[in-house]
């Protein structure tokens, strides 16, 4: 399948963030957060604090170390969600995760499966902008000259299928990021804060932002925090996760 030709402000945003070869020769990305916010605690499960994680680029695949423990690691595969030891022995998993966090008891409380796979396909997609773009199974409509909107395909590990992304006008760096949180319910608008971007090894990448509720028309409320994300380190591989 190829992929889909770019809008113009896609291919601005793609070259404002290192450009397309860059991202298109590059396999996993590495990195060290912290995440935490309402959406987490009101789900029983607590902040995590400088963990580190990795993301394949070319398949929705995301290592979180930490997640059960010091010495587990939580996987997101596609739509599965695995927690596994330090060397590798599965110890759970689930393999249709999303559509488990409909039961009764995950409107209440979320279990460490349930926290992979959302926690697992929130960064997974976070991280992985904008290669994003150069999937072509995602399309991308231009808006305006400061905003796109992403179609998702149907059973993709993501907030929901439609999204819309902004961008300031003079740098093309990414600003805001509006989405439904459907493993939430459908009500759950949001709108994604980019805060501050850094530089590394001559790509930019986004080092904090927060989300907050989103309402019709695009608007935004300040509070509460849905979630906050520092990344503490960042870094662009050519090898793959493991």
């Amino acid at each position: 399948m190829s992929r889909r030709e770019l809008p113009p402000l896609a291919a601005r945003v793609l070259a404002a963030y290192g450009g397309a070869e860059r991202w298109a020769s590059a396999r996993s990305i590495r990195a060290t957060l912290s995440i935490g916010g309402l959406a987490l605690l009101v789900k029983g499960r607590w902040p995590l604090r400088h963990v580190s994680v990795g993301a394949e680029l070319d398949f929705p695949r995301m290592r979180i170390d930490g997640l059960a423990g010091s010495r587990s690691v939580a996987w997101l595969e596609g739509g599965s969600a695995r927690l596994a030891s330090l060397s590798g022995e599965t110890w759970t998993a689930r393999g249709d995760a999303r559509a488990r966090l409909r039961g009764l008891r995950r409107l209440l409380w979320w279990d460490r499966l349930d926290a992979t796979y959302f926690l697992g396909y929130l960064l997974w997609n976070e991280l992985t902008f904008p290669r994003l773009f150069l999937r072509p199974d995602v399309e991308w409509t231009q808006l305006d000259d400061v905003s796109l909107s992403a179609t998702f395909p149907s059973g993709f590990p993501t907030h929901c299928t439609e999204q819309i992304f902004r961008f300031d006008r003079e740098t093309g760096l990414l600003r805001r990021h509006d989405f439904t949180a459907d493993v939430f319910g459908r009500w759950a608008r949001a709108a994604a804060i980019v805060i501050k971007h850094r530089e590394w090894d001559g790509i930019m990448y986004v080092c904090r932002r927060l989300a907050t509720p989103g309402g019709a028309g695009g608007k935004r409320f300040t509070w509460p925090v849905l979630w906050s994300e520092e990344v503490h380190g960042w870094q662009l591989s050519s090898a793959s996760l493991s």
